[in-house]
């Protein structure tokens, strides 16, 4: 027992589970009382700061992916981290690099100060515009809008730590990540429930939420600054090494792009569709869409909980083995995700209704095509993580068609369709290009012989979702 104990505690993929289960679990928890105990108005603005925040969080420009990975590639031992496609021969030695690492650091540290400012920029102008109409709804807009300014300023001392977490988990220190995100994930949670119990509103709610955060932040610096026997300590001061930003920037932009046309896009959709309806159908709305996207980040642990590992064995030319356990983790991942969207599916309505929710989950035939386009999704954006083990990122054109294309046929079908454009036009805009081409470029990436592995991998879970839908239909 104690064994299986310390193998959970040190386990990447089940401390993962652990970290985002707190974080669903507290949703499930804070989520029914907020919607009885909040009015629609309320429970629109809070998920609309969350949207608003996600959106302006794409100042990162795809540096915590890409910072990530680089630092990977300097624990493989690499002296060059700019490109490891097929025939560049650029394999690592085995041996932590870090004369580059701390070249590395420097670098992460002075790109995310001045990010930090920019993002405050943005949600004091861009945010504050987004918010205004749904803020001035509240029984006391003035409170609204300081509470929008403590969410301003923590969201910018968070940002501008994540070089912490990205060098973590470039060291594959996720599951000590995974720890500390479970404490604080739960503080905050305690602090919310508490706050909606004594009524402290959305003051309460911003404060217990933020706090943690902050806490966190510190937490993991203070992680850092203790690895490898204080190594992080002496790598000081801020510098813009012109070797690693050639190997950083590149990839970065082309990441920010791909998460502006899928996240952005998702996010961007919840803003326009608050300035088209009434506060009651956008607090349905946005409750859906907070429960696809817990249920997506649930769903990926067994996925990305490994990235930093597939990033190391491609830097290490181990592509067979690379293959065998992305392919596993592509088949938990999926498998969980179906599992999590039919149980959703089955019992969040009977659940809110029991407790005389004031929002409701947008379920039956809608909630199964979402389901089945976030499935698809998921199945490529995996794909597309094996190919950026490479360091090589392609897929900003068709993301930025697709991202496109999905917002312009929103706006256009949204009078027609209603809700359901949301659908139509997300299903439309991957069907164009992303689920087949980010699958096909991943593939030929690994050698012919081991491509057959992800076959299984996506069928047998495509089945169950299948057979989980018709028995919610």
């Amino acid at each position: 027992m104690k064994r299986l104990f310390f193998r959970a505690w040190d386990s990447p993929t089940l401390t993962t589970f652990l970290s985002l289960g707190v974080r669903i679990g507290g949703l499930l928890v804070v989520t029914p009382l907020l919607v009885t105990r909040f009015s629609a108005a309320e429970i629109s603005v809070w998920y609309l700061f969350s949207s608003v925040i996600a959106l302006c969080n794409l100042v990162d420009l795809g540096f915590a992916p890409t910072f990530s990975r680089l630092a990977s590639f300097c624990m493989a031992g690499a002296s060059d981290i700019s490109d490891f496609r097929p025939g560049q021969n650029r394999s690592g030695a085995g041996q932590p690099n870090w004369e580059l690492m701390g070249r590395l650091y420097r670098t992460m540290r002075l790109i995310y100060l001045l990010l930090a400012g920019v993002q405050v920029a943005l949600l004091a102008t861009f945010g504050s515009l987004s918010i205004a109409r749904v803020v001035q709804q509240l029984p006391d807009p003035a409170l609204g809008w300081k509470v929008w300014g403590i969410v301003v300023v923590a969201a910018a001392v968070n940002f501008a730590g994540s070089r912490y977490s990205s060098c973590l988990l470039g060291m594959y220190k996720v599951a000590t990540v995974n720890r500390w995100t479970t404490l604080w994930g739960g503080i905050g949670i305690i602090g919310a429930i508490g706050s909606l119990f004594l009524g402290g509103g959305l003051l309460g709610l911003v404060v217990s939420f933020q706090g943690a955060q902050l806490i966190g932040t510190l937490c993991l610096r203070s992680l850092l600054r203790r690895e490898e026997h204080g190594i992080y300590r002496r790598f000081t001061g801020l510098t813009f090494d012109r070797s690693v930003m050639q190997a950083a920037w590149p990839p970065a932009w082309r990441s920010a792009i791909n998460i502006a046309g899928s996240t952005g896009v998702a996010q961007g959709i919840s803003v326009i569709y608050a300035q088209m309806s009434d506060p009651h159908s956008l607090a349905n709305f946005l409750l859906t869409q907070r429960a696809i996207v817990a249920i997506t980040g649930l769903s990926q642990a067994p996925f990305y909980a490994h990235l930093p590992l597939f990033a190391t064995l491609r830097a290490a030319g181990r592509l067979e083995e690379l293959a065998a356990k992305t392919a596993r983790s592509m088949e938990r991942a999926l498998f969980a995700f179906v599992l999590a969207c039919v149980a959703v599916g089955l019992f969040a309505n009977p659940v809110l209704a029991l407790l005389h929710s004031n929002a409701v989950l947008l379920a039956g035939p809608f909630w199964g095509g979402w389901c089945i386009v976030y499935f698809l999704e998921r199945h490529h954006a995996m794909h597309a993580q094996i190919y950026c083990t490479t360091n090589h990122i392609p897929f900003y054109v068709p993301v930025s068609i697709s991202g496109a294309v999905n917002l312009l046929a929103c706006m256009l079908l949204f009078p027609t369709y209603g809700i359901w454009a949301v659908v139509l036009s997300h299903a439309g805009s991957n069907a164009l290009i992303n689920n087949w081409w980010n699958v096909k470029i991943s593939l030929g990436s690994l050698p012919r012989r081991v491509r057959k592995l992800y076959l299984r991998s996506f069928l047998y879970p495509a089945l169950a979702l299948a057979v989980g839908l018709a028995v919610i239909w």
